[in-house]
């Protein structure tokens, strides 16, 4: 279930349902030289570009990418294959856009719809990995990636996994009825996590493990079966604008091994089974902001005048807020200008003259 609270400017319909496609065989490429057969020079102004093909397979993958210099785009492409859909690994920085593909019904036991590993840059944007043997989309040993307005629904494990992936940013991503968690943030410090949805996951909506520094914002974290989210040896991490509504264990969950993490201008609704708190903070966490004096909403925070976290921490928000509070684009500009919003405009421009020649074919046709 989406709440009516979904963040605002989020996307949350598959992007890619119909197109048409032409049949190919699966495409398997380990040098700059395997590109010779697709458009494109491989340059920023005119990348290679893999595009509206259907590739359904038993072989282990669809399309596989490594050891390569160019740049290169793949788009509205539908993939079904054994391991992976599609699989990066070892490409130069900042050469990859992966955009509007559906990688579906990979059933290996480590099933993905889209892999990338050992490469830094890449953007991913629009695609749908639904229903995957394990993971939607698998990321490790890549940094500064960006993941933009994805779909990553049913898939038997994890919606994403982001292993060593320092410095990422999430935005506008749906992950919904996964296997175990929406997102699983491991190892990935300075990461931030912006207008996503993680809803209904039969474990956590997303399990954080060394990701120190990292920023969460506007995002709906909702009907979680275990924790909305649950934190593992992290510290230093900012929890501003989120929705968590009606998780079933805990809507935030901090071990004794976190500290120094802000948990303010959040809104909490109706989670957790117990009486006592919707939160829990075993570790030394602070949840409002002392010096402007502001803390979270609580639904049940009745007459109180202050909010009791459960947990070893014994922590508390002095400053309760009595109703809910909203985020804005004022917000994005005003008060956290330290996230790299640049990111997401420059995949969504990504790449501008590949764009522009699609527009300049389509004029002559």
């Amino acid at each position: 279930m989406i709440s009516s609270k979904t963040p605002r400017g989020v996307h949350t319909e598959q992007t890619n349902v119909e197109q048409n496609y032409i049949d190919h065989e699966p495409i398997i490429i380990t040098s700059d030289a395997g590109f010779s057969v697709f458009s494109g020079s491989g340059t920023l102004e005119e990348p290679y570009v893999i595009e509206k093909l259907n590739i359904t397979t038993n072989e282990g993958y669809g399309i596989s990418i490594s050891q390569t210099t160019k740049y290169f785009v793949i788009s509205d492409c539908y993939i079904d294959a054994t391991y992976a859909g599609i699989t990066i690994e070892m490409v130069a920085e900042g050469t990859v856009a992966i955009i509007n593909n559906v990688c579906t019904s990979n059933e290996n036991s480590n099933g993905v719809g889209i892999q990338i590993a050992f490469s830094n840059k890449v953007g991913l944007r629009d695609n749908v990995c639904n229903d995957n043997e394990a993971f939607g989309i698998l990321l490790f040993f890549s940094y500064d990636l960006i993941l933009y307005r994805n779909t990553c629904n049913n898939n038997g494990m994890n919606g994403i996994v982001a292993a060593y992936a320092n410095n990422s940013l999430f935005s506008e991503n749906v992950c919904i009825n996964n296997g175990w968690e929406g997102l699983y943030l491991a190892g990935s410090a300075g990461s931030n996590l912006v207008s996503n949805i993680f809803s209904n996951n039969q474990e956590y909506g997303i399990r954080i493990e060394y990701a120190d520094n990292s920023a969460l914002v506007n995002n709906t974290i909702e009907e979680n079966k275990a924790c909305g989210i649950y934190v593992w040896e992290t510290d230093g991490c900012l929890f501003n604008y989120n929705w968590f509504i009606k998780n079933y264990y805990s809507s935030l969950y901090f071990t004794s091994s976190c500290e120094n993490n802000s948990v303010f201008l959040n809104n909490f609704i109706e989670n957790g089974f117990s009486d006592n708190s919707q939160a829990v903070d075993k570790g030394n966490n602070t949840w409002h902001d002392e010096v402007k004096q502001i803390g979270n909403y609580w639904s049940d925070l009745g007459k109180r005048m202050t909010y009791q976290i459960y947990g070893e921490g014994y922590s508390e928000d002095l400053y309760p807020l009595n109703e809910p509070i909203y985020f804005s684009d004022k917000t994005i500009s005003n008060e956290f200008n330290e996230i790299r919003f640049d990111y997401v405009i420059l995949l969504i421009l990504l790449p501008v003259s590949y764009l522009k020649k699609k527009k300049l074919n389509l004029r002559k046709t």
